[in-house]
């Protein structure tokens, strides 16, 4: 066997090895790498009101984007009365899109 022989056969070996932890992490019942969908509206709201909107998009933990959201409601959301302003209704709006979306029993979401 020549080299390249013995190179596919390591490269079978890492594919069945990795196809072996996703079907164990199926079976599991938990999700190996989630994407987070958002809707165009949360994507534009986004892009609008946070710097780190890249890091937002690629983060798989809906926990922390939907942190991040909150965050940006306690702190610009609300008038001098404590009813949501205009801002915070859109964060509010964007908040519940991303969470509907995505909500899974099994992230105990």
């Amino acid at each position: 066997m020549n080299i390249y022989g013995k190179m596919r056969g390591r490269h079978t070996a890492l594919i069945l090895m990795w196809i072996s932890i996703i079907l164990a992490e199926w079976q599991s019942g938990r999700k190996v790498w989630k994407m987070i969908q958002f809707s165009k509206q949360d994507k534009e709201f986004i892009m609008e009101n946070f710097e780190n909107a890249k890091d937002i998009f690629t983060e798989q933990d809906i926990k922390k984007v939907l942190r991040v959201i909150d965050d940006l409601i306690m702190y610009k959301g609300f008038d001098e009365n404590y009813n949501l302003n205009d801002l915070g209704r859109k964060a509010q709006r964007v908040y519940d899109s991303i969470y509907y979306n995505n909500a899974n029993p099994a992230d105990g979401l």
